[in-house]
């Protein structure tokens, strides 16, 4: 079985925080590390580790060759994810000292750029399919 998993895909800065901040608070971080994310790019890394062979569908901007090596690093045929010209998708993640999130995402640039494109990736026959 081929699976293609169409969905985002970002550039996530993770915060460790005692606890999530307060409408007009400021405060410091605790420790701050950046990855490669998205629940696309999660569901497409989860399946080839799992030796689904994978194709991922979706739209990244100019910065966002990082994500495309690692996506290709962990085995994921990339030949449906565009690159577009607004900045990929990215999100502001808070981790507390019990695990608990927060997150702040800002994607939708990138996939309302993907969907305007004019022949975009999911209209493309993908091998053994018909259009």
């Amino acid at each position: 079985m081929n699976v293609v998993v169409f969905g985002s895909v970002n550039i996530d800065h993770v915060y460790a925080v005692q606890r999530t901040v307060r409408i007009g608070e400021t405060m410091d971080s605790e420790g701050y590390e950046k990855h490669e994310g998205g629940k696309g790019f999660n569901q497409a890394v989860a399946l080839s580790r799992a030796g689904v062979p994978v194709r991922f569908a979706g739209a990244v901007g100019p910065d966002g060759a990082r994500l495309r090596e690692r996506l290709e690093g962990c085995g994921v045929d990339t030949g449906l994810l565009e690159t577009v010209d607004v900045p990929t998708g990215h999100a502001i993640i808070q981790v507390d000292e019990e695990g608990q999130n927060a997150i702040l995402l800002s994607a939708a640039r990138t996939a309302r750029s993907q969907r305007s494109a004019s022949a975009p990736c999911w209209t493309r026959s993908l091998p053994g399919t018909s259009s």
